[in-house]
């Protein structure tokens, strides 16, 4: 699925670029569209999300903005279960078997692509 070009060159340091470049492409053609499908109802919950609600996501620096979403996925595991969900629920289930046999590297690659995605919202 990855297509190299002739110009670009070789990066002898990366060790394992097979599992990268399928775990790249099921982030490219799976999770970012769903992601993108799902970019209004995230934002509504983590809007709902009572330590957003309380500090207001508007009315504070950005880096107390960024602060407060990187708190909000470090340490709030019932969120995070939440938006995974969201996110599981809307695969199919070849998709689903193609996530499990890399779920830790997929839920990371999920939760960094939607904090970046929030913050880009208020920025």
């Amino acid at each position: 699925m990855s297509h190299k070009s002739k110009t670009k060159a070789e990066i002898p340091s990366i060790s394992d670029i097979s599992r990268k470049s399928s775990a790249e492409a099921f982030q490219n053609t799976v999770l970012r569209p769903i992601i993108k499908t799902l970019h209004e109802l995230i934002i509504a919950h983590i809007e709902h999300h009572p330590k957003v609600r309380k500090a207001g996501i508007t009315g504070v620096t950005s880096e107390e903005r960024d602060e407060l979403i990187r708190a909000i996925f470090l340490k709030d595991h019932r969120f995070k279960a939440e938006i995974k969900g969201m996110v599981l629920g809307s695969m199919t289930i070849e998709e689903y078997q193609t996530y499990l046999g890399h779920a830790a590297e997929n839920n990371r690659r999920v939760f960094t692509m939607i904090a970046e995605r929030v913050a880009s919202v208020y920025r």
